[in-house]
């Protein structure tokens, strides 16, 4: 029972934050990004799973990073490609959280917060591992919340497998 002028604010909203980050693509690649590429995305894929000599091995992001420099070369955009989507992804996941959890103006004000971090803004254009965490994290929200209102199962499972996923891009996802 959203009104039609909620919903376009919703929109305007994401649509705002899209082009924060996409605007932050923009920025120099820092050296965390280049050292990622350099030193894991860059190499065989056995090196990549099973190397984690430096904490900056965001696993699950390396592995897409390696992907999206494979299928669009080497490039800035192409690096942090999967940074982008999971932070463009987070905000309309986190809107429905909250919306679920409180009410569609919380929501709402949620969405504003998380659409102009600067914070979010900036891990979401940077070749990184924080923004796919992030994303994980508010799946998992939204499947915690699935499984206690419904005793779901499939809930369950699927509430583990995000956390591992989380865990096995940045184990602070613990």
């Amino acid at each position: 029972q959203t009104s039609s002028r909620h919903k376009r604010l919703v929109l305007l909203l994401i649509l705002g934050g899209v082009a924060l980050r996409v605007w932050a693509l923009g920025l120099p690649v820092i050296y965390d990004e280049a050292f990622t590429y350099t030193y894991y995305a860059s190499r065989p894929w056995h090196v990549l799973l099973s190397d984690y000599s430096y904490p900056n091995n965001h696993i699950l992001h390396t592995l897409l990073v390696k992907l999206s420099t494979g299928l669009f070369g080497v490039g800035r955009i192409a690096l942090r490609l999967p940074a982008l989507l999971a932070g463009v992804l987070v905000m309309p996941l986190f809107y429905l959280f909250v919306r679920a959890v409180f009410n569609r103006f919380i929501a709402l004000m949620a969405l504003a917060l998380v659409a102009a971090s600067g914070g979010l803004v900036e891990y979401s254009a940077l070749g990184r591992g924080y923004s796919i965490t992030w994303l994980l994290l508010v799946v998992g929200l939204l499947l915690g919340r699935q499984f206690v209102r419904r005793t779901d199962p499939m809930a369950a499972l699927l509430l583990g497998v995000v956390s591992a996923l989380g865990l096995w891009t940045i184990p602070t996802m613990l």
